[in-house]
């Protein structure tokens, strides 16, 4: 009896017998010896229905790829001229790869290609776009954020619409530069997973064009060595980030590039703008998770008393924040004021803990103490959608948690960090 391979492929010649003897496919050549690609697409099975042997064929005949969209042209250059540059003081992490001076020459070499050219330079068109939805998404106050966000993604959707063709076609700093604009925007919102992929990407295409080399590809202009240094370094100290926070392989090459003239630039402002604090309200959630551990596996530690007092604290600062800056944080602060009623009934009832059947909140304590999960990555499942965080946090508050949505974030992430809250990749 014939193997499973050997039927397939006798089914394959059989096939193929039959496109060349249908008659209804042949054709005449001239004297070459090959075949056209028309002709070899007109050879399709005769039993595919017309219309799709008409669309391949109309494919094969397209020369172009993919179809850059531009979904809103840039606003009036005079507007975004004085905008791009009060955005960049905000815009810290920015400032290591892009100068005002970098980013006005972009805005000058757009506006005199076309406000909505796409095609003279990709790459500069989906950077400028990049920074320009960044830029928004950061000067928007609290309150003005439900009118402005669906502003800036507009214009995220101009540069990630050249995503792939940057990807597929990056040959120079200009393109790990766009890839690493894109990340930046990404970064602010609780989509970790967009976010690490454009930063793969952007690591990537530093292999490919050398940044990674101690010779800079043997360039010695000063200026473009400074910026290639700058370029490595941000992806390299993202990634690093990255792979603590989301349990991702860290960077394994060795580092043979010198650090940039000056350091990187650091979020020194005191503002109290909400993407700000999503940035890095993982630290304060990871640090309640870690007291809870702390109350539950010795509700009689005299310690006990001040660690719930910091987490009502915590509590406290969302629910202020919440009011003053009129931002959306009721699954955040309900989470934590339950994480604080279970740490509390832990400290008044430590008995009952060591008894999972005797009540509810005794078995909970079970699964919170039990096993050594990350509490890092833990808050990051509890506010990104990266898989194995968010299936980790998942197992662990169960008891607490509804089952994610299928976007795949829990009911902590407010709906502006949720890009598919915009129509960005959103289920249909």
């Amino acid at each position: 009896m014939a193997s499973g391979k050997e039927e397939g492929v006798a089914k394959v010649n059989e096939d193929l017998s039959q496109v060349s003897a249908d008659p209804r496919h042949s054709h005449e050549t001239s004297n070459s010896h090959g075949t056209t690609m028309a002709d070899r697409t007109r050879s399709l099975p005769s039993r595919w229905p017309e219309e799709i042997t008409r669309n391949i064929f109309q494919a094969q005949k397209n020369k172009s790829n993919l179809e850059r969209t531009v979904f809103v042209p840039l606003p009036p250059k005079e507007h975004i001229l004085h905008f791009i540059s009060s955005a960049l003081e905000d815009m810290y992490e920015v400032q290591s790869l892009f100068s005002t001076d970098d980013v006005l020459k972009l805005v000058n070499d757009q506006y005199s290609a076309g406000s909505s050219n796409c095609h003279a330079n990709p790459t500069r068109w989906a950077t400028l776009n990049a920074l320009i939805a960044t830029g928004i998404h950061w000067k928007a106050d609290n309150k003005a954020i439900e009118e402005l966000f669906p502003v800036s993604w507009a214009y995220f959707k101009n540069a990630f619409a050249i995503f792939p063709e940057i990807v597929m076609n990056s040959d120079g700093i200009d393109s790990c530069q766009a890839m690493i604009a894109m990340a930046f925007l990404m970064r602010g919102t609780a989509d970790a997973r967009a976010f690490t992929v454009l930063l793969s990407a952007a690591a990537h295409a530093i292999h490919c064009i050398s940044l990674n080399l101690e010779d800079l590809c043997g360039s010695s202009d000063l200026i473009d060595i400074e910026r290639r240094r700058r370029s490595f370094w941000t992806i390299y100290v993202l990634r690093c980030n990255a792979s603590l926070n989301f349990d991702l392989p860290a960077p394994s090459d060795e580092v043979s590039v010198e650090l940039p003239s000056q350091g990187l630039a650091i979020d020194t402002s005191s503002s109290t703008h909400l993407l700000r604090h999503m940035q890095i309200i993982c630290y304060p959630t990871c640090a309640v998770l870690i007291l809870l551990t702390a109350v539950l596996h010795n509700p009689a530690d005299s310690e006990v008393a001040m660690n719930l007092t910091w987490i009502g604290k915590f509590v406290g600062f969302l629910k202020s924040f919440q009011d003053q800056e009129g931002c959306d944080l009721k699954g955040l602060i309900s989470f934590c004021s339950e994480l604080y009623d279970i740490a509390s009934f832990a400290q008044h009832n430590p008995a009952e803990q060591k008894d999972e059947n005797e009540n509810e909140t005794a078995g909970l304590w079970q699964q919170y103490t039990v096993g050594s999960e990350d509490r890092m990555q833990l808050a990051q499942g509890l506010l990104t959608n990266m898989p194995i965080p968010c299936a980790k946090a998942n197992k662990v508050f169960s008891g607490i948690l509804t089952e994610p949505g299928e976007d795949g974030f829990t009911m902590l992430v407010p709906h502006i960090l949720k890009p598919s809250s915009f129509n960005f990749f959103g289920n249909l």
